[in-house]
Parts: structure tokens; C-alpha cells; sequence
């Protein structure tokens, strides 16, 4: 230390990392000794893997583009890639789009039920009328 400088109280400095220290240290001594290892796997050690399996999950379902940290949903036709919607070539879809094949899906479905309906009759009128049943 430089003459004329002086410390005017080496507690303001030494106590808060005393403190910290000191809490370390009850922590450790607290989770690390316990007879049966009960505070070290409901302590640090869940902690660890939920923090672990986190980070795997965004890993896997984050989006390939490189330095892109969004969920990634969409995979690109023709390739293994999944990206999210702003990294995927095609534009998204408007509102009106989707209603448009809404409907569409809808009259699909109603045409085949309509020709599902007219087969059924068909068959049942080609087998004749049912016959009686014995007394």
C-alpha cells in the first residue's frame, strides 16, 4: 500500500465476503455430511438435473439455424432440418387461408360420407329385402 493511503476500516471489505464464506461453508458442511445423503439428493443434486434436463430440452428443440435460440416446430420439406417460422422458406399462412381449407377439409369429408351413405344403400337394396324371421 502506497504512504498516506490507509485503510479506514478493513471490515467494510472483509465482512460481506466473510459472510458469503461463512454461508458457503454451513451449506456444504449442512448438504455434504449428512449421514444418509438425503440433503445432497433433494438439494443440489435435483437442482442439478432439473437445470440439466432443461438445457437438453431446449437442445433438442431449439432451432438448427446456428446462433437461433427459438423453439423450432417446423421441419423443412426434403431435408432433416427443423426450424422455427422465421428461419422456415415457406410464408405463413393468413387467416383467410385457413379458414379456406377448413371448409374445404369439411366438403371432403361431407362428399365422402355422401358416397359412404349411397354404397351402404346400394348394398342393402342389391340384397333384397331382409328375410322373416321363424315363428
Amino acid at each position: 500500500m502506497p504512504p498516506g493511503r490507509r485503510i479506514r476500516c478493513g471490515h467494510v471489505t472483509s465482512g460481506p465476503i466473510s459472510d458469503v464464506w461463512t454461508w458457503v461453508y454451513n451449506a456444504a458442511r449442512w448438504t455434504w455430511h449428512d449421514p444418509d445423503g438425503y440433503n445432497f439428493i433433494s438439494g443440489p443434486l435435483a437442482d442439478i438435473t432439473l437445470l440439466g434436463g432443461a438445457y437438453a430440452i431446449a437442445r433438442r428443440h431449439n432451432c438448427h439455424v446456428k446462433g437461433c435460440w427459438r423453439i423450432a416446430r417446423a421441419q423443412v420439406p426434403g431435408t432433416g432440418y427443423i426450424v422455427c417460422r422465421k428461419h422456415h422458406p415457406h410464408e405463413a399462412p393468413t387467416p383467410e387461408k385457413v379458414i379456406e381449407a377448413h371448409n374445404a377439409a369439411l366438403a371432403r369429408r361431407d362428399e365422402v360420407i355422401q358416397d359412404l351413405a349411397q354404397t351402404a344403400a346400394a348394398h342393402a337394396g342389391a340384397a333384397g329385402p331382409p328375410a322373416p324371421d321363424p315363428p
